[in-house]
């Protein structure tokens, strides 16, 4: 009995002690751990907005980031599967070139994670990927394509005088397959910059006859891929290429698609951490949007103030389609099928 009693005393006492030493303990303090809100990014390819170095200096900075995977468009499916079966991730940021060939996949992996937030950043996209949990960021082709528009005007009226062309130089456009709208915006800033612009088919004056016998033109506006012969007839003949799709890199454009800017990215990561993502499907034009190469500083003096007006209103082009001489909206739709 004795034994007990002292053994109590002493547990009393430690007790006493330890209360004493480090004070009453902190109820606050001994919570259930909350779940830390986690983001995965996966990298399709090599998004031209976003290089390695960049890639990581970013996500070095964020912490929320808990994993960043490479992956091919091919196995995009599998690799966005296999990451999201981490419970902890919240939030899955994918960049890429192009993901239109991703849509569906996209739409599946949202339905099938529902309790996690996509962010999907991509230059080039095509159907609106819709759901609650999506939101999109792409660049606007209609403002990139009257941008292509409205400097080949600008180059053109700057050709014609002396040393240049004894008048304005004659375009020749590629068939294409791009959207209408597309066109439309290209036709409305070539129109822009050029009230004059004088442009013809970039189809054979002979038929199907061999070799075929193109118009006279100094200049191609170039959609869709071309096929590999007229690629390598438009590389000998010297043309000045202007490109509405940011792919065809080897024809050497002087205007062309550029891509969305990377601060994008680094503002999804940001919202995502402060409680501030929104979902929605949104195209930017961004001041990487259109790439120059080798034209004249006239030219692109003349390009900057519309820059700025086309970042602050990217749908200027719909009103200056809409306004364009009737003879010049006939014209286009007996040449070329636009509307």
């Amino acid at each position: 009995m004795r034994e007990k009693k002292i053994t109590m005393s002493l547990c009393v006492l430690s007790l006493s002690l330890l209360m004493a030493g480090c004070g009453a303990p902190d109820l606050g303090a001994m919570r259930p751990h909350e779940q830390k809100q986690a983001a995965a990014v996966v990298v399709v390819d090599h998004p031209s907005f976003l290089s390695s170095s960049s890639l990581q200096s970013i996500v070095d900075t964020q912490t929320s980031v808990v994993q960043t995977v490479r992956s091919s468009a091919n196995s995009f499916d599998q690799v966005i599967d296999h990451v999201l079966q981490n419970k902890d991730v919240t939030f899955c940021l994918v960049a890429a070139n192009d993901t239109t060939a991703l849509a569906s996949d996209i739409s599946q992996i949202a339905q099938k994670y529902s309790s996690v937030h996509f962010e999907i950043l991509s230059t080039q996209a095509g159907a609106a990927i819709q759901g609650a949990n999506v939101s999109t960021i792409s660049q606007d082709e209609n403002a990139t394509a009257f941008s292509v528009g409205f400097v080949a005007g600008t180059w053109a009226t700057n050709q014609a005088g002396p040393g240049a062309y004894a008048v304005q130089p004659t375009f020749g456009y590629l068939p294409n397959s791009l959207p209408t709208s597309v066109q439309q915006a290209f036709f409305a800033g070539l129109y822009t910059a050029d009230p004059g612009a004088h442009i013809v088919p970039m189809t054979p004056l002979n038929g199907a006859a061999l070799p075929p016998l193109y118009p006279t033109v100094s200049s191609v506006i170039v959609g869709s891929t071309p096929t590999q012969p007229m690629q390598q007839f438009l590389q000998t003949q010297g043309y000045q290429i202007f490109s509405l799709s940011p792919s065809l890199t080897q024809l050497k454009p002087v205007a062309m698609p550029g891509h969305i800017d990377v601060t994008h990215f680094t503002d999804a990561l940001s919202q995502f951490s402060t409680g501030h993502w929104q979902n929605g499907n949104e195209t930017v034009f961004d001041p990487t949007s259109l790439t120059l190469q080798s034209l004249p500083s006239s030219v692109v003096n003349a390009w900057s103030p519309m820059e700025r007006a086309s970042q602050q209103t990217p749908n200027l082009w719909k009103s200056d389609y809409q306004n364009l001489p009737q003879a010049t909206r006939q014209s286009i739709r007996s040449q070329f099928g636009i509307a």
